[in-house]
């Protein structure tokens, strides 16, 4: 019974970082997949998605493609001055 429940704990950890670390297109057409045959399924999963999203610890911004759009970077130019003697 211990192994069982180890064992199922394993496999819902390993669903879990691929859920993480999957691209988000991947992710979008597993969606659709589970989605057309279990619907109840595929809504825990998209919610599942969107905390693995918004928890990522890289730097990549994959996942936030819809917040990476509307950021704007506030550049200063680097202006270089010679030292006068």
């Amino acid at each position: 019974m211990q192994t069982a429940f180890t064992l199922m704990l394993l496999l819902i950890a390993a669903g879990y970082l691929l859920l993480k670390w999957m691209p988000s297109s991947v992710q979008q057409g597993i969606m659709h997949k589970v989605g057309q045959k279990y619907p109840v399924i595929a809504a825990h999963l998209a919610s599942a998605t969107k905390a693995c999203g918004s928890s990522c610890s890289s730097s990549c911004h994959g996942c936030d493609t819809q917040k990476t759009s509307e950021q704007t970077t506030d550049q200063k130019p680097v202006i270089f001055i010679r030292k006068m003697k």
